[in-house]
């Protein structure tokens, strides 16, 4: 039965309007808020061209805005992908960033102790998965909401991290909770020295193309995509969805443990109090925006990597209040959904609220 249903569902059956528009809404949705940033940067006062042209050079013009852009990117590229794989089986993973602290724990407690970075790689993949997984566990074989778990699981998460860096593992007589510098063998290599672009980069780009073949290119990705359509004509096809369920929670979980701990051991090189700069709901925008594929989740983050890289250039050039970065962020998400809800209406209601 399995077979008649992939059958039955080849992307040739899909609509070529539906394809337009699942390309096209996160563009306009963007296209749009940058011209209401522009307005917005025009009644502070500024010239909006001349502040778009800022942030650019800052974020591409040198060498240095492009590798800060590079590597602010990587950890959005790994958040995102957190939120999409269960977003592919029809869950909402809102806890990346509850998973991104705990992988970056404990790939800083690798570091102190082990002194080995693939130790504390592997080990950041496996915290973010268990810790996704016992949300998943609940909503799969419990029916416990996974947006309600996640969430409660975030701040556990980071509450863990608080006490870790205030106890066991911070650095003692430091003003500020901190484990203080991590050992150098144990932090990720560059893979391009001059431009102090780390390893973690590279990773990114990897797990794209790992969960580009595992979701379109695999049986399980498959399953998950038929159960994020369908979950009862999954079930009616043979499909075990609480596993599904449960196996695309693991793997979310993993991507963004492995961010926490790119980002700690390619960046930060140490573990303090609120270290994250939340990447994990950042992540939640560039998966909505991303479509929840991977190929849309790249350039998402590309483009919010720009904005963040180039940020401060544009306020010091044109006086620009940095301010107005996440509002240049949130804007999209914002009318994207406007659409969506749109589009979701009947037509004949569309028609009427279009008079």
């Amino acid at each position: 039965m399995l077979s008649r249903l992939t059958k039955s569902t080849r992307l040739s059956a899909v609509p070529l309007r539906t394809i337009l528009w699942y390309f096209s809404a996160p563009v306009a949705a963007t296209t749009i808020a940058l011209v209401l940033g522009a307005i917005i940067i025009a009644a502070l006062g500024a010239n909006p061209l001349a502040a778009y042209e800022a942030l650019l050079v800052g974020a591409l013009g040198t060498k240095y805005g492009l590798a800060l852009t590079i590597v602010r990117t990587a950890p959005l590229v790994f958040a995102g992908l957190a939120v999409a794989v269960p977003r592919r089986s029809g869950l909402f993973n809102i806890g990346a960033e509850g998973q991104l602290q705990l992988g970056g724990l404990v790939a800083a407690a690798a570091a102190l102790t082990h002194q080995n970075f693939a130790v504390g790689l592997l080990g950041a993949i496996v915290a973010g998965a268990l810790w996704a997984g016992l949300a998943g566990y609940l909503r799969a074989w419990h029916g416990v909401n996974e947006v309600i778990s996640t969430i409660m699981l975030n701040s556990v998460a980071i509450g863990i991290v608080l006490l870790a860096v205030q106890g066991p593992l911070g650095k003692q007589g430091a003003t500020y909770p901190t484990t203080g510098a991590l050992p150098a063998d144990s932090l990720l290599p560059f893979v391009i020295p001059d431009m102090r672009i780390h390893a973690g980069v590279a990773l990114a780009g990897l797990a794209l193309l790992i969960s580009w073949w595992l979701l379109f290119r695999t049986t399980i990705g498959y399953r998950m995509r038929a159960v994020g359509l369908n979950p009862v004509a999954a079930h009616h096809a043979g499909i075990s969805v609480p596993s599904v369920m449960f196996m695309s929670m693991l793997v979310g979980g993993a991507w963004a443990g492995l961010a926490g701990a790119c980002e700690v051991l390619g960046v930060q090189n140490q573990l303090a109090q609120d270290w994250s700069s939340g990447w994990g709901y950042t992540g939640i925008v560039v998966a909505f925006l991303g479509g929840s594929h991977p190929g849309g989740i790249a350039l998402v983050a590309l483009f919010y990597g720009v904005i963040n890289a180039g940020a401060s250039n544009m306020q010091f050039t044109t006086g620009v209040p940095g301010a107005i970065v996440p509002v240049i962020q949130g804007l999209p998400v914002l009318f994207l959904v406007l659409f969506v809800s749109w589009r979701s209406l009947p037509s004949t209601r569309r028609r009427r609220l279009a008079v």
